[in-house]
């Protein structure tokens, strides 16, 4: 699903690195254990989105091969 919008990429490509920065100074003021938890709950959505996308590669049949031209 490719966004056509220009403005809609460029907001979305600074979002990506704005945010975990935000996350990162705001997380500095709160008690210790949110920020463990937030961060170990952000580190396993990662890792589950990686597994997902395999799995997902793997269901298309696009099992590394690369196409001829």
């Amino acid at each position: 699903m490719a966004d056509t919008n220009p403005t809609m990429a460029s907001m979305m490509k600074m979002m990506k690195y704005f945010f975990p920065l935000m996350i990162f100074v705001m997380g500095k003021s709160f008690p210790a254990g949110l920020t463990i938890y937030w961060f170990f709950g952000q580190f396993v959505q990662i890792l589950f989105n990686f597994y997902l996308n395999r799995m997902r590669k793997n269901l298309r049949g696009d099992t590394g091969k690369k196409k001829k031209k």
